[in-house]
């Protein structure tokens, strides 16, 4: 209603004859995107007999829960894929409240379409700590999602032309964000045995941040591992919690896989070792923040409790890192995800530091050089600058001079008036004593005329 009248207001003071059209349009663009969208999720979370959508939480140690989404209206998931969650058991005000999640997981049915999805989460605060504390584990809850939306990157990618285009692709995760990797591998497997992907090798690295991280994806895990016919998929995990072992590393997993390690994986040396082992083109895919975050401290909004700073290329997505992650839109979460890597990038205070001490002598003279010849032109400016007001100067004291011969002139010609003034003053009135002693002598014969007749 805000948004109306403001509209009103401003297109009714143009003048108008038909300014009414503008607000009527506001309204009904919005009257039909709303309808749209309440169509298209009574649709999604409806199917033939009664069905509805159902969400059954499953808690893994280490605070990570698994939503398991039982949908209506099966569809052919893509990796990439997110959906938007609402869940009215958490209360009255989450009731219209939409989270927006991404698919880690998901069952297809009989048809190839997935009947289920899952959604791998940390609760942090707000609605994902919402679900933490009041859902309970293996209970069958009410639900309605929104969605799919995102394409698959595995078909057309960013700025390559398909991923599986890609002979070897070297794959790196940490904690939960293993979540974001596993959907791209399950459906690269899957176009591989339809023979639709290049794909030769795929290396998949998990660095865990916690040691229960492990129980939220292990299933998943072996399930990959299984369905890999073509031996494609070679799985490291790194468990910081344990030391490194001389019977490191242990397999696990059909085929065995799944290789397990203690310690902290060193990448570069993962990097080297998938080098040496190339096959085709590599793509190599890793979190894009700039330095090694894990996923639980990535924050938008900086405090002093952060190790690292958010390095923005881009002004125009500032404001976006004004508010915490939780309190934006899905369009948001979009950009950020769009532009992480591009426009902005993290950078630890450690590395900043040594960036810092590590500037070259060249560089700062470089500097110092460029420092001095900008100084040197504003020197320049400035000595021209007071060469005009000194020849001013002398300018504005030559016509001081000529001003005060003018008026000194003009004084003494006035001084001289003034003195003609006063004499002919001191003239007139000797004369009007004359006149009047002549008057009065007139006066006294013209009596003695008038008595002598």
């Amino acid at each position: 209603m805000v948004a109306v009248y403001g509209i009103w207001q401003h297109t009714n003071s143009l003048k108008q004859n038909k300014a009414w059209i503008f607000p009527l349009g506001y309204i009904a663009i919005f009257a039909l995107s709303l309808l749209w969208q309440s169509l298209r999720i009574i649709y999604r979370n409806t199917g033939p007999g009664k069905q509805r959508t159902k969400l059954v939480m499953h808690s893994h140690p280490g605070r990570v829960a698994c939503l398991t989404v039982l949908v209506p209206r099966p569809w052919a998931v893509s990796s990439g894929e997110r959906v938007t969650l609402t869940i009215p058991g958490l209360g009255l005000f989450y009731l219209f409240q939409s989270h927006p999640f991404a698919i880690s997981w998901w069952e297809d049915g009989d048809t190839g379409k997935a009947v289920s999805i899952s959604l791998l989460l940390r609760p942090r605060s707000g609605f994902t700590k919402r679900i933490f504390d009041r859902l309970e584990s293996g209970r069958v809850y009410t639900a309605w999602i929104d969605g799919p939306f995102g394409p698959s990157t595995v078909g057309a990618c960013a700025f390559s032309s398909r991923l599986g285009d890609y002979g070897h692709i070297f794959m790196v995760a940490t904690g939960i964000g293993i979540a974001a990797q596993l959907p791209y591998v399950k459906e690269l497997l899957n176009r591989h045995r339809q023979a639709r992907v290049r794909t030769q090798r795929i290396s998949l690295v998990w660095q865990l941040d916690q040691q229960d991280d492990w129980e939220s994806a292990r299933d998943w895990l072996q399930a990959l591992v299984k369905q890999d016919a073509g031996y494609l998929l070679r799985v490291k995990v790194y468990d910081a919690q344990q030391s490194a072992s001389t019977v490191d590393p242990q397999l696990f997993g059909s085929h065995e896989l799944i290789e397990t390690h203690g310690g902290v994986a060193n990448w570069e040396e993962e990097l080297r070792i998938e080098v040496d082992q190339q096959k085709g083109q590599m793509l190599v895919t890793e979190e894009a923040t700039g330095c090694p975050i894990k996923p639980s401290a990535v924050r938008l909004k900086a405090t002093e409790e952060l190790n690292y700073i958010w390095k923005i290329d881009d002004p125009a997505i500032k404001p976006l890192f004004d508010k915490h992650l939780s309190k934006h839109s899905t369009g948001a979460y979009i950009q950020l995800c769009q532009e992480v890597g591009n426009s902005f990038h993290a950078l630890s205070c450690d590395s900043l530091q040594s960036q810092l001490s590590k500037e070259s002598l060249a560089d700062q003279l470089d500097q110092a050089v460029g420092e001095k010849t900008e100084l040197e032109a504003r020197l320049e400016t400035v000595e021209k600058h007071l060469i005009t007001l000194q020849q001013s100067k002398i300018e504005l004291e030559g016509e001081v001079r000529n001003q005060k011969s003018i008026n000194q002139m003009a004084v003494q010609e006035t001084q001289h008036w003034m003195s003609m003034a006063e004499y002919y003053h001191y003239e007139s009135l000797r004369y009007s004593e004359a006149l009047e002693q002549i008057l009065s002598f007139a006066q006294s014969v013209r009596s003695d005329l008038k008595t002598v007749s």
